[in-house]
């Protein structure tokens, strides 16, 4: 279910994003279990949408992205383009996060009040 106030009047859009931030908590924890189970962590946490891949087109823009050049001291993700001036915001398609930085990054809908 959705925090307190997303109920009546309250955009689908918006409740759609609590539920795929609650499914990406869920799935970040199978990764920490099944860290648990076999004594070890991963390096990095990819986290991708299921819909990038629903076209031969939308997979290959996550298909060239090299781990060995990435800095690991930073979560890396794409955003999106706007007009010059307007701020930009992370598109949600597709993360590469250090596993130190990935419970921050994949648990915070767990912060709202229940």
């Amino acid at each position: 279910t959705a925090p307190d106030g997303a109920g009546e009047g309250v955009t689908a859009w918006k409740v759609g994003v609590y539920q795929q931030l609650k499914a990406e908590s869920e799935c970040f924890r199978m990764v920490s279990q099944f860290e648990e189970q076999v004594g070890w962590q991963f390096d990095w946490v990819v986290r991708a949408r299921p819909d990038q891949c629903k076209t031969s087109e939308k997979c290959e823009q996550i298909g060239n992205c090299p781990i060995s050049g990435m800095d690991d001291s930073r979560a890396h993700m794409w955003f999106h383009s706007r007009p010059r001036g307007e701020p930009r915001t992370a598109w949600d398609t597709f993360a590469l996060v250090p596993r130190r930085y990935a419970s921050h990054c994949f648990t915070a809908v767990d912060e709202y009040p229940r």
